[in-house]
């Protein structure tokens, strides 16, 4: 993975060129995160959030399990099927979904692969760090379980099948060896209506419109402004 830092008084980031995820365990990432520590970034690993709730001065009180506390002006929200468990985002209409990633062994078959095949899934070239390709995903709504599946081993290549039947390195598809990535995150009706301010339950504090004038898929007959207020700060990822 290829990683850039993208710096200005305006806008700080990170700009991945090739992927549209990053992970801590990534070389890349880390080179990355190094950097933004060396510019002022403070890095806290294992650290369960448990409570989440507006100081009544503009910002954010963050309780942590263990029992401490810190104060944020903005929070972003990136804790996936744990997002409905904080106070602010109780009321969102979010459900868990459960993904299997098969891991398939890299053959001469597949080496040819360079970028990755979308179709009803995805199928990734050989990753250097691991000698294997990644193919998926699986999607089961309602579902937080993290285990093996061999059911969902086979559904991401029967969807692979189905793409392409003729394809003639079908056969060098093996996922024989039970080898996979389970995770959750979280959905909802459309993905857009997440990435604004969150919705904040109490009183006392500014509201503004909860996504424009957009309606809550599964609410048509309630304005999404009526739905929730809304409270700046808080952002989910």
């Amino acid at each position: 993975m290829r990683c850039a830092a993208i710096n200005s008084w305006r806008r700080k980031a990170w700009f991945l060129n090739i992927i549209g995820a990053a992970s801590p365990s990534w070389p890349g990432t880390r080179k990355a995160l190094q950097l933004a520590e060396r510019q002022g970034l403070q890095t806290h690993y294992r650290r369960p959030v448990n409570g989440l709730n507006a100081d009544g001065s503009g910002g954010w009180g963050v309780r942590f399990a263990d029992g401490l506390e810190a104060r944020h002006a903005t929070v972003v929200l990136a804790n996936g099927q744990g997002m409905s468990a904080l106070a602010p985002t109780t009321l969102l209409p979010l459900y868990a979904v459960r993904g299997q990633v098969s891991h398939i062994p890299a053959t001469a078959p597949l080496a040819a692969l360079r970028q990755v095949l979308c179709f009803d899934g995805y199928l990734t070239p050989q990753s250097p760090g691991n000698a294997c390709h990644c193919l998926g995903t699986s999607y089961q709504r309602g579902d937080a379980g993290t285990d093996y599946r061999e059911s969902e081993q086979q559904q991401n290549l029967q969807r692979l099948r189905d793409c392409l039947p003729e394809a003639p390195w079908l056969d060098a598809v093996d996922i024989s060896g039970q080898q996979a990535r389970c995770g959750g995150n979280r959905g909802g009706p459309d993905i857009r209506r997440a990435l604004a301010g969150q919705p904040h339950r109490g009183t006392g504090l500014e509201s503004q419109p909860f996504l424009d004038t957009q309606l809550i898929e599964g609410e048509r007959d309630r304005p999404a402004a009526a739905f929730l207020p809304a409270r700046r700060g808080l952002i989910s990822g």
